[in-house]
């Protein structure tokens, strides 16, 4: 567990300020630990109970964007919602490469009969680390005896070993292998055979993929989020000069008010009181006005500032797939801070 919790630590829950644990991602792509946003979830849905209404949304703890339940969740299984969120695996496999270099790595099977034993080897079709025993089991089963499993030293050497198999959103059970460009999409073989089979230009996921890094959009991406965050960064230092400028001016009209009220005779104090009582009703609905923009601001440029550091972890530790599955999620969600910037900087 992360003793302390770093801003810059992607690998760290906001919630609980500890590793992540089953880091879970929602919508809006920020990532929570899968105990603390089902804990998070029904605390919502508990508050909402007062007032005799069932919930079906939630904010996210970080941007407050109004989330809706996953695909299958009902208001009667609140209790399973977070689970049936997706996997953050670029967050997974920077875990387990911190954890492999540190040689903390434990043991996955041990680990779920809650024993504590130091990993030797990985399994690259299974995404687990296994002690010396498991692994010789693993590799007597009949359904795993094929499987490669190779020494952590080596996993180092070849972080793909690290890369899990990303599910599809419509068939759980299946993995991520094609991607439509007609409709800029990832699906599995399913999906490409039902909902993608009249699309002229479907493509491996490995194809659409390779070497990713390196492509104009990926660049493009990347440039936009760093200029859109310190476009955000610079719209919120002006609010906060906004915000002083605004005291100072305050502080201004209320010691001339009161230079004047007291050279005036007594009618005069009941229309100083009455005049600072407009100043600051003014102030508080200008103030409160300026806040709300500011905390926009943060937010936004929290998102925007989370989905740059994701990008930038995925770019040099995450396979090609991972990369781009992760650019078209961040393309997405990048769209609406764009209407956000566009509207605040006008």
């Amino acid at each position: 567990m992360a003793e302390a919790s770093d801003p810059e630590d992607l690998t760290v829950c906001s919630i609980c300020l500890q590793t992540f644990t089953k880091p879970k991602y929602l919508p809006c792509l920020h990532t929570f630990c899968e105990l603390c946003l089902q804990q998070w979830i029904e605390s919502q849905v508990k508050s909402e109970r007062r007032h005799y209404q069932q919930k079906t949304v939630f904010m996210c703890p970080v941007c407050r964007a109004e989330t809706r339940p996953p695909t299958n969740a009902t208001v009667n299984n609140k209790a399973e919602w977070a689970n049936m969120f997706p996997n953050n695996h670029i967050i997974i496999t920077l875990i387990d490469k911190s954890m492999i270099e540190k040689e903390k790595k434990a043991c996955d099977v041990c680990n779920e009969m809650d024993k504590e034993m130091p990993a030797t080897e990985w399994c690259v079709q299974c995404s687990e680390a296994y002690c010396g025993e498991c692994s010789k089991v693993h590799r007597a089963m009949k359904a795993s005896r094929k499987h490669r499993l190779v020494s952590l030293c080596d996993v180092l050497r070849d972080l793909k070993s690290l890369s899990p198999a990303e599910m599809c959103n419509d068939h759980p059970e299946e993995v991520i292998k094609l991607f439509c460009v007609d409709h800029d999409h990832p699906c599995c073989t399913l999906c490409g055979a039902t909902s993608h089979r009249k699309c002229d230009n479907v493509l491996e996921l490995s194809e659409a993929a390779k070497d990713f890094k390196n492509k104009q959009e990926f660049s493009d991406l990347l440039g936009n989020l760093n200029k859109s965050e310190k476009e955000i960064g610079k719209t919120s230092g002006m609010i906060q000069e906004n915000l002083s400028k605004l005291d100072r001016e305050k502080e201004d009209i209320e010691r001339s008010a009161n230079e004047l009220a007291d050279s005036l005779i007594a009618h005069m104090n009941v229309i100083r009181s009455r005049f600072l009582q407009e100043v600051s009703g003014v102030h508080a609905r200008a103030v409160s006005e300026l806040n709300t923009a500011a905390e926009k601001c943060s937010l936004q440029k929290g998102t925007i500032k989370n989905l740059r550091q994701v990008l930038e972890k995925s770019r040099d530790h995450s396979a090609d797939t991972e990369l781009f599955l992760q650019v078209k999620r961040t393309e997405r969600k990048f769209k609406d801070s764009k209407v956000f910037i566009e509207t605040k900087m006008s």
